[in-house]
């Protein structure tokens, strides 16, 4: 059914033309730090993806792509894009639209100061297997990951080129079927993918249509551990009416995209199945980044309140999105549940309560919101959002601009053309700016000490727990080691110090890099000599001042033969 809905598009769209005119006439040398990219997937069948561009001052420049860079354009049904340490990722699933006679790339880094292409792949499997973009993730400085139809693969951000595929991330059907075809049988492509991902301190984190989250070590670029959405069941049963139960052999599985929350944690959306079709349940499940455990969330369908829409099938990251500025996240939802709605929902992860925020229904014309083209803007909170009109065979698009709440604030037309927007992509114009956290004390007769690193750095336009922290340099190995893990720093000494020391300390946020130097101070329990000679013991006391006999506690004080009087560290 659903092969026969996009076949009968594609015949509907080919009647009528797109409006382009001009789109190309805009000369002006373009700040493209100061306003807002969008994405588009663009008309299938007729042209490749493109870029758009809105200024601070609500001007348009359509086509930055092919404006900067004559000639070249991006691949067929560009999807996803980051701007990640001043480059632009943009990952298509084909490298060229059967209508277009340009090659792109399924790969497209370009410099998101200028839009300069840097460089172009059309395959993204380097043996030339078929292999569909879906997204990508700034790992560190020097690789991302790119996530496809056939697991996730790496990518060398100095040399440009992939180096390898992730094992365990295939997609396990890879072998049943080849091409383009858009048909749910075909499950080399539309089964057992793998879509959204967040790096979260230690981790990365990837949703996988066939087997749940992944949770990956990028050290090693090895997955760790898979947490599925099948051993939910019982939890969502709990909540769920009796016909609607699921049975012990079900197979739900997380949605097409996963967010971080402000306060670091990560949420992802929960399909009834496996088939992509985005038959939603009516939960969302909070992941511990840390001890990897979950919470259930229910989204009531008594409240008028939906789940966040999913896509596996025509993949995109969903409207699924969180926010920078509060402790919130937003998606798209309704009882279809898949590509488009018209019911924009906010959460607040503080107390898990939902609020449908925009009806776009109420309003006098039939706008909706296209797949997943929603993100807030990451200073102001401000939700940028892709609207079309009435069906697919409308060529009419705008962008809106709301306030974190839903209020509108600006609408910015468009010139007619089937965008089919993707979704925004903000530049990221500031560095994290590091703190000075003081000295800290460390008492050397300490197995290992934290510290935490929550507030090492701030940056205004990046959540604070999404940088990357890594030991840099410490001032002295032979006296102490440091490491960090889960946000914080662990100092293991290995003699006592009387220097002062320091650990240097690397901030990757979201690319762009600051050091901050954290000073460490020895202190010791005043215990420093041993001494072994004729001299004996007399009396002993605790710290009371009373004799005892008594050899367990932590220090004594011991009157000796010569006269002398010792505090003692008794283990």
């Amino acid at each position: 059914m659903k092969k026969k809905l996009l076949i009968r598009l594609f015949l509907l769209l080919t009647m009528f033309p797109a409006f382009t005119t001009g789109a190309l006439a805009q000369t002006d040398d373009i700040d493209y730090t100061t306003g807002v990219f969008f994405v588009n997937e663009d008309w299938y069948g007729h042209q490749n993806s493109t870029v758009n561009y809105l200024t601070e001052k609500g001007e348009w420049v359509y086509r930055v792509i092919q404006k900067e860079n004559p000639g070249m354009e991006l691949g067929c049904t560009n999807q996803h894009g980051i701007i990640y340490g001043d480059r632009f990722y943009l990952i298509a699933k084909q490298e060229r639209d059967p209508g277009s006679k340009i090659k792109g790339g399924r790969i497209t880094v370009a410099d998101a100061k200028t839009m300069k292409v840097i460089k172009q792949l059309d395959k993204i499997d380097p043996s030339g297997n078929t292999c569909d973009g879906r997204g990508c993730l700034g790992v560190d400085e020097n690789k991302v990951y790119i996530s496809t139809s056939n697991g996730i693969w790496i990518f060398n951000s100095n040399t440009l080129e992939v180096t390898g595929q992730i094992k365990g991330t295939e997609n396990p059907f890879a072998a049943s079927g080849t091409g383009g075809n858009a048909n749910p049988g075909n499950k080399a492509l539309y089964w057992g993918q793998s879509g959204c991902m967040v790096r979260i301190n230690n981790y990365v984190f990837s949703v996988h249509q066939e087997y749940g989250v992944l949770v990956i070590d990028p050290s090693t670029d090895k997955v760790i551990k898979v947490i599925d959405m099948k051993s939910l069941i019982d939890t969502f049963n709990e909540y769920l009416a009796e016909n609607a139960k699921l049975k012990d052999d079900a197979e739900p599985c997380v949605g097409s995209s996963l967010v971080m929350a402000k306060d670091g944690s990560l949420w992802v959306s929960v399909t009834l199945n496996k088939d992509g079709y985005g038959n939603m349940l009516p939960f969302i499940v909070r992941i511990d980044p840390i001890s990897f455990g979950t919470e259930v969330v229910y989204i009531s369908p008594d409240t008028g309140n939906y789940p966040p829409a999913s896509s596996w099938y025509a993949w995109t990251p969903d409207g699924f999105c969180a926010s920078n500025v509060e402790n919130a996240l937003y998606w798209n939802g309704g009882e279809n549940s898949w590509f488009s709605n018209s019911k924009i929902f906010k959460f607040d992860v503080d107390t898990r309560t939902v609020t449908n925020i925009i009806d776009l229904d109420k309003q006098p014309e039939k706008w909706k919101l296209y797949g997943c083209s929603m993100r807030p803007h990451p200073i102001t909170g401000d939700l940028y959002m892709s609207l079309f009109k009435g069906d697919f065979a409308d060529n009419t698009y705008k962008t809106v601009r709301t306030d974190k709440d839903g209020k509108m604030l600006k609408e910015y037309p468009m010139i007619k053309n089937y965008w089919f927007p993707s979704l925004p992509v903000f530049p990221d114009v500031e560095a994290p700016i590091p703190n000075d956290l003081g000295i800290k004390n460390i008492d050397t007769d300490e197995a290992s000490i934290k510290i935490s690193l929550s507030t090492l750095a701030h940056d205004a336009d990046n959540m604070d727990a999404a940088m990357v922290k890594t030991v840099e340099k410490v001032s002295d190995n032979s006296k102490f080691n440091a490491e960090i893990k889960n946000g914080e720093l662990i100092v293991t000494p290995k003699t006592k110090f009387t220097s002062e020391e320091f650990v240097k300390i690397k901030i990757n946020s979201n690319g762009k890099i600051a050091y901050a130097t954290i000073k460490l101070n020895c202190t010791t329990n005043g215990i420093e000599n041993v001494q072994n000679n004729d001299v004996k013991e007399i009396k002993r006391y605790n710290l009371s001042g009373q004799e005892t006999n008594k050899r367990n506690g932590r220090i004594q004080i011991i009157r000796m033969s010569d006269g002398t009087v010792k505090k003692v560290f008794v283990k």
